[in-house]
């Protein structure tokens, strides 16, 4: 006994219950079940046919492996439907709400990349075979997505959409360009630092990633700013200005050394171009711009 083989004994077998111990395959009635999900089902259609109707998900790596069996062992026209993990009954007339909410989902998305217009293609098609042989579906539901459907095959037309999806990528590059430019003739190092890093919501989520591959093009430095009584990091820290303030008055007389304090952080180095407090190597002309 096998999976293989209750997949062929669903389809033959008169008896229309089968659970045997230690598998996580069985049927009852017109469902096969994989564990708990139910994954395919015998359907009479709209002509008096019958068809397999299965899962168009693997949900993971061993349902698909039922599922590739049920395939196997159909003696009848196989239709992919939407069938979902967790539920214990299909029913056909769930087709066409699924189907239509998922196109509807996928048509929100860039249809310049492939594997959108893949996605959509196969719902769609699901729904026009549902609609000629399983379910009565209005023309006017067809209709509605089989216009991107169409345009989505046409190679003429998804050629000038990539085309025009790269003409509005290279006009939002040379915005965020130039905004960047002005951003940094206007502000010093530790105002840009805590627009990128800090809550700043003046810019979206596009300049703050443009800022921070500006200030720190490599990511192993860190930024800090001023915010009202306390001194905040890019990593997260927060210091009293009054304790950063102790500091920087021994900084400015030359005599901050390794092994003192900010706070719970050690110093542990100090060159020209940075010092290393902790965790935090800090630019030096992040630590003068915020120090005078």
């Amino acid at each position: 006994m096998d999976n293989q083989t209750i997949a062929h004994r669903f389809f033959y077998d008169e008896k229309r219950f089968f659970a045997p111990a230690g598998f996580n395959m069985w049927f009852k009635g017109d469902q096969i079940f994989s564990y708990r999900t139910v994954v395919a089902k015998i359907q009479r259609g709209l002509g008096g046919s019958t068809y397999t109707l299965l899962s168009d998900h693997s949900m993971s790596p061993t349902t698909g492996r039922h599922i590739s069996y049920i395939y196997s062992a159909s003696p009848y026209p196989v239709i992919h439907v939407p069938m979902r993990y967790g539920e214990s009954r299909f029913d056909v007339n769930m087709i066409e709400t699924r189907l239509t909410e998922e196109l509807d989902n996928l048509a929100e998305l860039k249809m310049t990349r492939k594997e959108n217009r893949e996605a959509y293609s196969r719902a769609f098609q699901e729904l026009e075979i549902a609609a000629h042989l399983l379910v009565k579906i209005k023309k006017s539901v067809l209709n509605k997505y089989r216009k991107l459907f169409d345009q989505i095959n046409d190679p003429e037309q998804i050629a000038k959409e990539k085309r025009r999806a790269r003409e509005a990528a290279k006009r939002q590059h040379e915005k965020l360009k130039k905004e960047l430019t002005r951003l940094i003739e206007c502000h010093n190092i530790a105002e840009l630092a805590e627009m990128a890093y800090g809550k700043y919501d003046k810019i979206d989520v596009n300049m703050k990633n443009k800022l921070k591959k500006y200030i720190n093009p490599t990511g192993e430095l860190a930024f800090a700013w001023k915010d009202g009584t306390h001194f905040r990091t890019s990593k997260g820290v927060s210091v009293s200005a009054g304790e950063v303030e102790r500091v920087a008055r021994i900084f400015k007389a030359g005599k901050l050394k390794h092994g003192d304090k900010l706070s719970l952080y050690t110093i542990c180095s100090i060159t020209d171009k940075a010092v290393k407090i902790g965790c935090h190597l800090l630019p030096m002309d992040n630590i003068r711009c915020l120090i005078g």
